[in-house]
């Protein structure tokens, strides 16, 4: 008796379709963020020759800023562009009628939108500036060497901004990508001021620099609380 849950089979041929479908939206706009370090080698190199310096080299803090946005707004808005259609009641009615269970296709989002893609953009873009160090040692700075560029990368954790950005998908009606945006922002701040505050009341500010675990806990457990959200609310799609 087939499973109506979940059913491996079924499972492997809607992945696969819905695999193609997110690649579709998002395809070229994973390719472009991870040419960013090539985009980053030319217009140094542009810029430095048409000012007459000839002897010059890539700086190695811009690159991690560079870096760090891209990565954050990739993470954050493939999300909203695979499966921010969702809420539309007309493109919405197609990915009702696809011959899978909720927990299948809610398996799938998660497994796309915040595994996946994330992935092979961080490959992609690693790959990309490890290249152009090689290719051009004098004039890049490997971004992957540097303490800076690593802990920027872990501040937030990739699987938190993009179940935000899931989650901001199915949440908003229109304009998603700013309105995510604009709500991870502020709720970031606001969370700066309560940590402050408290470091300020218990009169330790060592406080905000030693407790990394605490952090990354914390960021998990938002990451189970925006999936957990993106459940009942596409099982809500669903009815």
């Amino acid at each position: 008796m087939e499973n109506s849950c979940f059913n491996i089979g079924r499972f492997r041929r809607y992945f696969v379709h819905d695999f193609l479908r997110c690649m579709k939206k998002a395809g070229l706009a994973t390719l472009l963020c991870g040419l960013v370090p090539i985009f980053t080698l030319i217009m140094s190199a542009w810029i430095f020759t048409s000012i007459g310096l000839h002897d010059w080299h890539t700086d190695l803090f811009m690159n991690e800023a560079i870096a760090a946005i891209v990565s954050v707004l990739y993470f954050l808005m493939v999300p909203i562009a695979c499966y921010g259609d969702l809420t539309d009641r007309r493109k919405g009615a197609q990915y009702l009628m696809l011959p899978a269970s909720h927990i299948e296709k809610w398996t799938g989002m998660i497994l796309n939108s915040i595994i996946i893609l994330p992935l092979v953009f961080s490959a992609l873009y690693i790959g990309t500036d490890a290249l152009c160090c090689a290719l051009l040692p004098k004039r890049c700075h490997d971004i992957l060497i540097s303490s800076r560029a690593n802990g920027l990368a872990l501040f937030f954790l990739p699987t938190m901004v993009s179940a935000a950005g899931l989650a901001g998908a199915l949440l908003f009606k229109n304009r998603k990508g700013a309105k995510t945006f604009i709500t991870c922002a502020v709720s970031f701040i606001v969370l700066c001021m309560i940590i402050i505050t408290i470091a300020k009341k218990a009169d330790n500010w060592l406080i905000i620099g030693t407790e990394t675990e605490a952090w990354y806990i914390f960021q998990a457990f938002c990451t189970l609380c925006l999936l957990a959200y993106t459940y009942i609310k596409t099982k809500k799609i669903e009815l």
